[in-house]
């Protein structure tokens, strides 16, 4: 019995831990997704001195608009992008277990995070 008490215990600390671990690799590898975005609309600007003027509303049209760039976590995360010729704004909206985390990359690599990620309050 004393046993089964201490298991108890020791999974009623465990589990919420390995949960909030969980959730922040899904949101570093978002973070990482956002990154590589970037990076993929630098490249551009560098070969065409101008940014694409769109907005994205989904993931599906953010992979279509940036040649070379697939995320790797879309489980959990839907990509979007708003940009000018001259700027972009990108965001990471979690869903699922990871409702109301967004996570922003602008131009100037100003990063935020709003809502319940996985604990994380900057990236």
């Amino acid at each position: 019995m004393i046993v089964l008490v201490i298991v108890a215990i020791l999974a009623a600390v465990a589990v919420p831990n390995y949960n909030d671990y969980v959730e922040r690799s899904y949101v570093n590898t978002a973070s990482s997704d956002l990154v590589t975005l970037s990076l993929a609309l630098s490249n551009r600007f560098q070969r065409e001195l101008t940014y694409p003027a769109v907005t994205t509303d989904s993931t599906s049209e953010t992979v279509a608009e940036v040649n070379g760039w697939a995320p790797a976590e879309n489980d959990y995360f839907s990509y979007t992008m708003t940009s000018t010729t001259t700027g972009y704004t990108l965001t990471a909206t979690g869903s699922g277990r990871l409702d109301g985390c967004v996570l922003t990359l602008q131009d100037d690599n100003t990063r935020t995070i709003a809502g319940e990620c996985g604990g994380m309050d900057e990236w």
